[in-house]
């Protein structure tokens, strides 16, 4: 005896799964999923899932599946994809799966739809701009809609819909997170909505805007390069010029206010690719927490682990009573100290140098000799 043998129906709701899968379940039962061989039979699901109101005119659902069909051999092979439905297992709850009154057939609103709760769940982030509402409604993306059915007419539309909800909930998570000064996880977040959508204006900017406030003024211009390299190319158009400006503003910050430039660090962590950050703040704080203006992946960094502060011109490092310490060029640091052009500053198996001269004359290397 099967597990939807001895649960009562009237227990169970049917729940049907379209993004990055297709799977009717019933509980923890298993009705129908790609694997069932009436595609049919799965394809008048699935449409009638994705029409609004979950109901569809007979003539048209036979357009639809059957386009090349006669008429009544079509409605022929209606009837029997949806005989195939109702007995794919002997599960009562298939039996008003579908229902078919006055020549409209129509999805049961009991079905509850994956589609609907993350449609639902990214209202609610975009209205609140929570972050653990955008988090909720991201966890409910299981992937694109209906991989199987990639080359169905009417399943593009719905697709290309439900990718761009899913786009606008990952730039306003990044956009929130950058807010609250999380400048990694904002990173990923810009990342993942370029992947989706790799000729969108919006990622480019807001990664400017992720590296500018992490200090990292030469990786934001690039952004900017790369923005007007793909309009160029894909559109032969310049960039907006909101980037425009906010290219001049980072470039801008650059320098200080008497027009000589910011001091910089090259940070370096074995296994990760070497990163030059501007301090554009007179408190620069190094550690693991996300919030940190350098941050270092590294569990044997404290979360707030030292202090770079700035004061007409003078940059002085400060540990901020670390658990493992900071080095200053080999030398455990005990109280606070000036900083000079190509200080090494050590940080568990962390190396960052310290570069206050011109930015054409860049500090590739420290009083070590290697980075």
């Amino acid at each position: 005896m099967s597990a939807a043998d001895t649960m009562p129906s009237g227990n169970r709701r049917l729940e049907l799964h379209l993004l990055g899968r297709f799977e009717l379940r019933a509980g923890e039962t298993i009705l129908i999923d790609r694997a069932w061989r009436r595609r049919k039979g799965k394809a008048l699901i699935k449409l009638l899932a994705l029409t609004p109101g979950r109901a569809m005119h007979r003539e048209h659902v036979i357009e639809t599946l059957w386009p090349e069909m006669d008429p009544d051999a079509a409605a022929n092979n209606l009837f029997k994809n949806l005989h195939y439905v109702r007995t794919a297992t002997d599960d009562p709850l298939l039996q008003s799966l579908i229902t078919h009154e006055d020549n409209v057939l129509a999805l049961s609103e009991d079905v509850r739809l994956d589609v609907d709760a993350f449609r639902a769940a990214a209202v609610r982030a975009n209205t609140s701009r929570d972050p653990t509402d955008y988090s909720s409604a991201l966890a409910l993306w299981g992937g694109d809609l209906l991989p199987e059915d990639q080359y169905e007419p009417w399943v593009e539309a719905p697709r290309e819909a439900i990718q761009e909800i899913h786009r606008t909930l990952l730039l306003g998570m990044a956009a929130v997170l950058l807010e609250h000064g999380d400048t990694l996880e904002a990173e990923m977040r810009f990342h993942e909505a370029h992947r989706e959508n790799p000729l969108d204006e919006a990622p480019y900017i807001g990664l400017m805007r992720v590296y500018a406030a992490s200090g990292q003024r030469d990786k934001a211009l690039r952004q900017y390069e790369e923005l007007a390299r793909m309009l160029r190319t894909e559109h032969d158009i310049a960039p907006p010029p909101g980037a425009t400006a906010l290219r001049d503003e980072i470039a801008a910050a650059g320098t200080n206010e008497f027009g000589a430039p910011r001091a910089r660090l090259l940070v370096q962590e074995p296994g990760r690719p070497s990163v030059e950050i501007t301090l554009l703040h007179d408190a620069t704080t190094i550690g693991r927490e996300p919030g940190c203006q350098v941050v270092l992946v590294n569990r044997y960094a404290s979360r707030q682990h030292a202090r770079i502060e700035h004061d007409r011109g003078v940059y002085t490092l400060r540990d901020l009573r670390s658990r493992n310490g900071t080095v200053l060029n080999d030398r455990p640091l005990r109280k606070p100290a000036m900083l000079s052009r190509g200080d090494e500053i050590r940080i568990a198996d962390a190396l960052l140098v310290f570069d206050d001269g011109p930015p054409e004359m860049p500090t590739t290397i420290g009083r070590s000799g290697q980075l």
